[in-house]
C-alpha cells in the first residue's frame, strides 16, 4: 500500500468499505490520452522549447486552455505517473473521453505560438 492509496482510503468512506469487504486496495492507474502520448514521444528535453500551446477540441479537450510551454501542459495533463483510480485532476475533467485520434507533431505545431527544434 502506498501513501496515495492510504490517503484515498482515509478520505473516501466507499473506498474504505470496499477495502474492508474485499481486501483490495484502490487501483493505481496512469493518466493517458492521445495528447499525453504525443508529448511523451516528443520527449521532455524538447517540451520546454515548445511555447504558447493552446489546447482545445482539436487536441481532445473540451475547453480552450493556453500554456506557457508544452512541459507545463504535460504537467497539467499528467500530474503524476500514477494516480488512484477515480481521483479527479483538472485535465481529466476537460478531456473528450471518446477522442481517439492519433496526434502528430504537425497537429500540435498548429496550436503553438513558437516551435523550436
Amino acid at each position: 500500500m502506498n501513501s496515495k492509496q492510504m490517503n484515498r482510503l482515509v478520505k473516501s468512506p466507499k473506498a474504505m468499505m470496499d477495502y474492508q469487504a474485499t481486501g483490495r486496495l484502490p487501483r493505481m492507474v496512469s493518466p493517458s490520452s492521445p495528447l499525453i502520448d504525443l508529448l511523451e514521444r516528443i520527449g521532455y528535453r524538447r517540451l520546454d522549447r515548445i511555447l504558447g500551446v493552446r489546447v482545445g477540441p482539436e487536441l481532445g479537450y473540451q475547453r480552450t486552455h493556453t500554456f506557457r510551454s508544452a512541459a507545463q501542459l504535460l504537467k497539467w495533463l499528467k500530474p503524476a505517473d500514477q494516480i488512484v483510480e477515480g481521483e479527479s485532476f483538472p485535465a481529466e475533467q476537460h478531456r473528450i473521453k471518446n477522442f481517439q485520434k492519433t496526434l502528430t507533431e504537425d497537429d500540435l505545431r498548429r496550436h503553438c505560438h513558437r516551435w523550436y527544434e
